[in-house]
């Protein structure tokens, strides 16, 4: 027997047994542990199973139950019912719905700090079975959680990169990264540290298309009236409109003080194959058999692809029609 199960759900496995003389039930886990009825009945165990698996409970009618399924409750679990005049078996073959990671923050940002500065960088990773997480800093050198790295860095348990006394060769790309059994995912941080106040040389910030970025306005011009964004200090999802100076004003009994940054978005061509400009390729095709025709594109904003056929007709995908259609998977296109 096969069971599907969802996360934190109680299975029961029924094995009722019966015979001449009375049959005795005992179980086999995934692991090899051996569960009979007059050992353990009605008695959570919650050291037996795989490692990391949901506490196990044999009841007195044969059932093994499973409190609180998790991933690493999955296999085998086979029921054996005996007595003096032979044995019978009942497998029941147990899976427990995965879930791939998800991270919680923004997919990228990007952000700039001042030299000296404290950061946090939050990666907060969800998924069954619990994902493993770890941080690629600029200069490859990776760091997991609960790990310190050089006295200035620290990943708490729950993923985030903590980083003191900030200097300009920590500026770069800070990837975290969270991986279980059945996906990945990740997040981007372009980090930029700039030295000392506010310069127009000094506040140019690059940004990728569709991240998130945070502008800072520096220390110096923090003021008991506060300092504030000509235009807001925080911009979702950018784009290429969004590039241009946006000014940091302090106001101050004195006067106003005034800082610029300059905010550059990086876009990416369209690629094909990961090839640019124009590329060609000759395909062999049966008669009267459908053929697939790939169009895998890259680019920042995502590309929009067309089909053109010999005879000057154009498929914009996603397209259904006649003998042509034109469908999307995965960032693959196919007519």
């Amino acid at each position: 027997n096969t069971k599907h199960g969802q996360r934190f759900e109680v299975l029961s496995n029924d094995c009722v047994a019966v015979g001449k003389p009375q049959a005795q039930v005992s179980w086999i886990l995934p692991d090899r542990t051996f569960l009979r009825d007059v050992w353990h009945q009605n008695t959570g165990l919650p050291g037996l199973g795989p490692p990391g698996s949901a506490a196990v409970q044999l009841l007195s009618n044969g059932t093994l139950r499973i409190q609180a399924a998790n991933f690493s409750s999955k296999g085998n679990y086979k029921c054996i019912a005996s007595n003096a005049a032979g044995a019978d078996t009942l497998t029941y073959n147990i899976n427990v719905a995965a879930l791939p990671p998800a991270i919680e923050e923004e997919a990228s940002e990007s952000t700039v700090l001042q030299t000296g500065g404290n950061i946090y960088l939050h990666c907060t990773a969800k998924g069954e079975p619990p994902p493993t997480l770890k941080w690629s800093l600029p200069k490859g050198i990776q760091i997991k959680p609960s790990q310190v790295l050089g006295g200035r860095l620290f990943v708490f348990p729950n993923g985030t990169l903590y980083m003191t006394s900030t200097t300009s060769s920590d500026s770069g790309r800070y990837e975290c990264s969270a991986v279980n059994a059945v996906g990945m995912a990740k997040r981007v941080v372009q980090l930029d540290i700039v030295q000392g106040a506010f310069s127009p040389r000094q506040h140019q910030v690059k940004a990728m298309y569709g991240s998130t970025v945070y502008l800072h306005c520096p220390e110096s011009m923090k003021s008991p009236r506060g300092a504030l964004w000509t235009l807001p200090s925080k911009i979702l999802k950018v784009g290429v409109d969004d590039q241009g100076k946006y000014a940091c004003v302090s106001r101050n009994s004195a006067g106003d003080e005034i800082k610029n940054v300059k905010l550059e978005v990086e876009a990416q061509e369209p690629q094909i194959g990961g090839k640019g400009g124009k590329t060609s390729m000759k395909v062999l095709a049966v008669s009267y058999q459908t053929k697939l025709l790939h169009c895998k594109a890259e680019g920042m904003p995502n590309p929009r692809i067309t089909w053109t056929t010999p005879q000057g007709i154009s498929m914009l995908a996603p397209y259904h029609g006649g003998r042509f259609q034109v469908f999307c998977q995965k960032g693959t296109c196919a007519s």
